[in-house]
């Protein structure tokens, strides 16, 4: 059994533990490089070397694309432009924007699918947004009014 990256500079590496040869449990770990954004595939390949007479198969491979975001460069680089609490949230995240013009708070997936949008409007600073409507897991949060557009992650619980 091996693993492999298609993409060494997203994801450089790879590790698969066989558990159990017998029930068929694995397990695989990988490591993003430091800063890296962008898609790479993981690779498995079993080899049973049992040939592949009468029907049988000899090689299985299975495919898993993974998308690198760098988020904790996005939040270090737009700290000063707005701030979010409590993160990670379950029901409701507060947004502090630093301006009162207002605009649109963003939540995209990390496939870059917007998931949820709420218009601020201008003179307001503290912005509760309900994320009940959207599944656990990472999300880049955007906020733009026009003369900035700044971004951090978020999670949810």
């Amino acid at each position: 059994i091996t693993a492999t990256s298609s993409n060494q500079s997203i994801i450089s590496d790879v590790n698969l533990s066989v558990s159990s040869v017998t029930s068929g449990t694995a397990t695989l770990t990988y490591t993003p490089v430091t800063g890296a954004n962008g898609v790479a595939i993981i690779s498995v390949t079993v080899v049973d070397n049992g040939g592949t007479a009468n029907g049988g198969v000899n090689t299985t491979i299975m495919t898993f694309e993974v998308q690198v975001v760098d988020c904790q460069k996005l939040t270090e680089t737009n700290k000063a432009q707005f701030s979010l609490y409590p993160n990670p949230a379950t029901d409701n995240v507060t947004v502090s924007l630093a301006s009162d013009k207002g605009g649109i708070i963003s939540v995209v997936d990390l496939q870059g699918r917007l998931v949820l949008e709420q218009t601020v409007a201008a003179g307001q600073q503290d912005v509760l947004v309900n994320l009940q409507s959207i599944a656990k897991g990472a999300y880049i949060l955007k906020v733009n009014n026009g003369t900035y557009s700044s971004t951090a992650e978020l999670i949810k619980e």
